[in-house]
């Protein structure tokens, strides 16, 4: 009993922020904001999935069209909300 006390520990204390995040973030959907270099919105998505880095760009599956989108640039990923 002892042992799965501390292989628990280790397992759920080897969890950065950013890693609780993604895992939260998986099955959400994500707006997706892609910015110009002077601060600008060009386009914003609704994601299905959350944005995997490709190539130096970011891929992900978008909810209206339901095509892959690779896109390059700046980006802000936002967790929409579970609608009830």
């Amino acid at each position: 009993m002892r042992f799965l006390f501390v292989l628990a520990i280790l397992f759920l204390g080897g969890c950065s922020p950013s890693d609780n995040a993604f895992i939260n973030a998986i099955g959400k959907d994500q707006k997706i904001t892609l910015y110009s270099n002077d601060g600008k919105v060009i386009r914003s998505f609704t994601s299905v999935s959350v944005p995997e880095v490709k190539e130096g760009g970011y891929e992900f599956k978008d909810k209206t069209s339901g095509k892959w989108v690779s896109i390059r640039g700046t980006i802000v990923v936002e967790t929409l909300a579970e609608e009830e």
